[in-house]
């Protein structure tokens, strides 16, 4: 008996070690796989730094690059009215003391940036704003996101270390100022770079509410170039829904990432291409998509309009009464006019401003007096189309109605100057500018052709009224230190550019390299 006793408790003791043994392997492994575990699917809780822009010539392209403290999923969209390249990163934020700025201002590029937080994950949106459209592209190199431009220069673009430093204006192939030619005049407003702000002046353009917001109702045959890097679902419907204006609808059941890239493709399109990708339906009706699992199905309620009814007091009476008496009484002409007004508007909205125009100029031919729609059609020839001749045309319509039009004074300024026809384009710039207060517009652009003609008063004169009505710019400052240049006023010259670096704006590096130069502070 106590032999089968101690046999026992010797078999206890040995059982108790095992699991003593099993319990501190099996703890072992647990403490050196749970924290690897977490580790890798746990999401950290640190959130990728935007830590500034910076923008490099790559022969004919330009490569914006995206600093970021790590690699993030992006989705980039490119609209065309007017033209601006969308970037959206997944919990990004922008480094404090950080400014999103691109330099140098010469290059045209507007940058503006929104923490778009009301989702999740949030979203940093980055918005670059182009004086057209540029086919793009987007890589990452290390940890900063790269945007090219393709052929954003018109010759191949030699580096500052290739070509040296530059001198002074005895360089040969250089302007007056001592700098490359090309770079200096984009720091003067060219006669074509007023077209943009030509486009719309004396227009009603009340209906493009959504101007320089992402959402602008992109018409069904509008191309997109779109670039989504392991980007959510419902980010990608939800920027589909900003650009086109349509009401879309996520079903449960709608989930996971995408990784695509398309380029010039109309948005329905790529909207297929994304459904079939996910195993996805749509179903559209009442400007509403609504997004579901292809294995689901879909019934739209039923429309109950037989139990609706509609009350209408003396009120709304005597307002329709009005309505329709006022119909009457518009000519049958200006009532036909307004029906081809607003299917040129429908044909502008979809981006067929061909189509548009050709209603525009029906209309006119049956309103002749409407001198508003004359100009819409001079600016849409000058600044959309780009053919001068018939912009000249229907700024003169104007002008035979109303002598004292600026805008239609300027529009064939404009026109005659693009086709060289100098005369005639100073006869409409005098008029442009002959007002009580003439508009910005009109005396850039002035400015900057008188200075072309090398009627350097007239620019100085049309430069300085400027300035008196609308204050100094670095455009304005910089003309007038060139044409002081080229008169060989150099005391005048000096001056003024001393001016522009003490004026708070904010100057290319290589503007200001050579105004250092030639104020005698390297």
């Amino acid at each position: 008996m106590p032999h089968f006793l101690s046999s026992n408790q010797q078999q206890g003791n040995r059982n108790h070690s095992c699991c003593l043994i099993y319990c501190v392997m099996l703890f072992t492994l647990l403490s050196v796989s749970i924290p690897a575990f977490s580790a890798e699917e746990s999401p950290s809780s640190e959130r990728i730094l935007i830590n500034g822009l910076s923008a490099a010539p790559s022969g004919k392209n330009l490569d914006i690059s995206i600093h970021c403290s790590g690699q993030v999923n992006y989705n980039s969209l490119e609209l065309t009215k007017p033209a601006k390249i969308l970037i959206e990163t997944a919990e990004a934020v922008i480094a404090t003391g950080v400014e999103l700025a691109l330099t140098p201002e010469s290059y045209g590029i507007g940058v503006s940036s929104e923490l778009i937080s009301e989702i999740t994950p949030q979203l940093l949106r980055v918005e670059f704003s182009l004086a057209k459209k540029y086919r793009h592209s987007m890589k990452w190199e290390e940890d900063n996101l790269v945007l090219t431009l393709e052929d954003f220069f018109a010759e191949e673009q030699v580096s500052p270390e290739e070509k040296g430093d530059l001198p002074s204006s005895t360089v040969e192939g250089k302007g007056s100022a001592g700098i490359d030619q090309e770079t200096i005049d984009n720091h003067l407003p060219d006669v074509s770079d007023v077209l943009s702000s030509v486009t719309g002046a004396g227009t009603n353009r009340s209906e493009d509410k959504s101007e320089g917001k992402a959402s602008v109702d992109i018409g069904d045959s509008e191309t997109i170039s779109v670039d989504f890097y392991k980007i959510d679902l419902h980010n990608v419907f939800r920027m589909l829904r900003e650009i086109t204006g349509k009401n879309i609808v996520i079903a449960g059941g709608v989930s996971g990432t995408l990784t695509l890239a398309l380029t010039d493709v109309p948005w329905r399109f790529a909207l297929d291409i994304i459904l079939n990708l996910k195993d996805l339906a749509s179903i559209e009706r009442e400007n509403t998509i609504v997004i579901y699992p292809k294995d689901k199905e879909f019934v739209w309620p039923e429309r109950e309009e037989d139990t609706i009814s509609i009350e209408m007091n003396d009120d709304i009476i005597t307002k329709e009464g009005l309505v329709i008496k006022q119909e009457k009484d518009t000519p049958p002409e200006q009532l036909e006019a307004k029906k081809l007004i607003a299917n040129g508007r429908a044909a502008e909205k979809k981006g067929d401003l061909e189509t548009a125009v050709r209603f525009y100029e029906k209309a006119l031919g049956k309103w002749p007096e409407n001198t508003k729609l004359a100009n819409k059609i001079s600016t849409t020839y000058l600044a959309e189309l780009h053919q001068n001749a018939k912009a000249v045309f229907f700024a003169k319509k104007v002008l035979e109605a109303d002598k004292k039009n600026s805008t239609a004074a300027l529009n064939a300024a404009v026109g005659y100057a693009n086709m060289e026809e100098y005369n005639q384009a100073q006869q409409y710039f005098d008029q442009s500018v002959n007002t009580g207060k003439p508009s910005r517009e009109a005396l850039i652009s002035y400015a900057a052709f008188s200075e072309r003609q090398r009627q350097y008063d007239a620019a100085l004169r049309l430069l300085r009224k400027l300035e008196d009505l609308y204050g100094q710019d670095l455009n304005s400052m910089v003309a007038q230190a060139r044409i002081h240049d080229a008169l060989g006023d150099y005391g005048a010259a000096r001056k003024q550019y001393k001016a522009i670096l003490h004026a708070g704006f904010r100057v290319p590096p290589d503007l200001k390299k050579f105004i250092l130069s030639k104020t005698g502070n390297n």
